[in-house]
């Protein structure tokens, strides 16, 4: 059976995350999702139908 704290690891050691819904809007929960990934050191690759209002979060 696979430990779920080795699998979180893996998951967190990833370095590029896919954030659906991400948009300039502090409101919606992707922002703030977007936000701890960046504090993280993490890539983020926007998912969002409109990508012109997040091209700000693109690293």
């Amino acid at each position: 059976m696979t430990d779920p704290a080795q699998v979180v690891r893996e998951v967190m050691d990833l370095r590029t995350w896919a954030v659906v819904g991400l948009r300039q809007n502090p409101a919606r929960p992707a922002y703030g999702v977007a936000q701890f990934l960046q504090r993280q050191g993490k890539r983020l690759a926007p998912v969002h139908r409109a990508p012109q209002d997040v091209i700000e979060w693109r690293h």
